[in-house]
């Protein structure tokens, strides 16, 4: 990380200082092999003085995500964006710069009258105006701290998405030109998606990387999204039913309506890990089956073997011990194994050459897919007498006398 310093600008005011820490990519967590591809540095006076960024735009060479390396602490970027805009004109009305009706007409496709409406990164509350006047219930929150301005109903203004606090569910978030400005995106939508009821829509509207790149680059923006890449982040998300439009409020961006999922990504992935460890423990218990079964078959002479140093391999050799039987050996066909330690197995992995014809051998077959082959491969090994059972049960067969 490094720190600017404070520089004495020509107008008198100071550069405000602040930490740059480095980041991976926001789309597919990369960390290595970001290609450098050029730098930024712009200087943007607020109420409270003028803030230096300098930014060192990479490319992820995995997903193609075009990012800056560096940004901002969390504590310099609440400071700058709670006085980043000006205090609205007590005298003029100043209408909006942005195109209204598209906003408007966008989410009237996607929400009824008298839905429940948060907007994110509200401004000056012009916009939540409009939406209540159109029927809504909106509120908005900016982390500007408009405290000495006109009080506009339903907008809460100095706080942040993190440090806002809702008494309820939204129908509907919106958020306008404010994704492009965060440190960590991934982190900032899974924020959002706290304040939507489940099937909820998002509209989120950032600049098109695509098809303006030079507005992209004249603002401070961490990041740029193409149409492809914003609808992954929104996927990695728990957001379903992703649809990007080409127009936006302002001629520069896309507008994008997502649905939320009945489940987060989280949960999803959490119920996939849970039915995954489920299935280990299945897997495992018939091997310990399958290990008792050998047990049973083999006399005191009888040499148990365990075929596959695989992770099936391991719990049946875990479970050999257990079972206070040292003596096994294990066989593997991949030369990658045969001569390693593999623990808790006791001594090096095997060929099957190496193994005694003339004894009796239980073989305890742990392939992941190859039990069939390796059944076949000890049939034609001319053992004088032998026992096989596989660890999923599906296999047990007696050989003997074979030629």
């Amino acid at each position: 990380m490094t720190k600017t310093e404070d520089i004495a600008h020509k107008s008198g005011e100071f550069i405000k200082p602040t930490t740059w820490m480095s980041r991976d990519c926001p789309i597919c967590g990369a960390s290595s092999g970001l290609v450098r591809i050029g730098e930024r540095t712009y200087q943007v006076p607020t109420r409270a003085g003028n803030y230096l960024f300098h930014h060192q735009d990479v490319q992820c060479p995995y997903c193609g995500f075009v990012f800056t390396a560096n940004v901002p602490d969390e504590e310099f970027l609440n400071i700058y964006y709670q006085n980043v805009h000006t205090h609205r004109s007590e005298i003029t009305h100043i209408p909006p710069s942005y195109n209204t009706h598209v906003r408007l007409n966008r989410l009237q496709q996607s929400a009824c009258i008298g839905d429940q409406i948060l907007e994110i990164g509200a401004s000056d509350g012009q916009f939540l105006q409009i939406l209540n006047k159109a029927g809504f219930n909106a509120i908005g929150v900016d982390p500007l701290d408009d405290s000495e301005g006109r009080p506009t109903a339903g907008l809460v203004s100095g706080k942040d998405l993190k440090s806002f606090v809702a008494k309820q569910k939204f129908d509907a978030v919106l958020s306008y030109y404010v994704l492009e400005h965060v440190s960590n995106p991934r982190q900032w939508i899974s924020d959002l998606c706290r304040f939507l009821r489940p099937r909820g829509t998002a509209i989120i509207e950032v600049p098109n990387f695509e098809r303006y790149p030079t507005e992209c680059f004249n603002n401070e923006h961490f990041q740029h999204f193409t149409k492809t890449h914003l609808k992954v982040l929104l996927g990695l998300c728990g957001f379903e039913e992703v649809r990007i439009f080409e127009e936006g409020s302002y001629y520069f961006g896309m507008t994008t309506v997502a649905r939320l999922g009945e489940r987060s990504q989280l949960e999803t992935c959490l119920s996939y890990y849970r039915r995954g460890i489920e299935s280990v423990a299945a897997i495992n218990t018939k091997i310990g089956e399958a290990v008792l079964v050998a047990l049973r078959a083999a006399g005191s002479e009888d040499r148990i073997v365990v075929w596959g140093a695989s992770q099936l391999g391991i719990e049946a050799a875990r479970q050999l011990l257990s079972q206070g039987r040292s003596d096994f050996l294990c066989v593997d066909n991949a030369a990658s194994k045969i001569g390693r330690v593999v623990v808790p197995i006791p001594g090096a992995v095997l060929a099957p050459d190496a193994l005694n014809r003339d004894q009796k051998h239980i073989f305890i077959l742990c392939a992941y897919s190859g039990n069939a082959s390796v059944l076949k491969q000890i049939r034609g090994m001319s053992f004088r007498s032998a026992y096989v059972i596989s660890s999923d049960l599906e296999i047990r067969e007696e050989l003997s006398a074979l030629a």
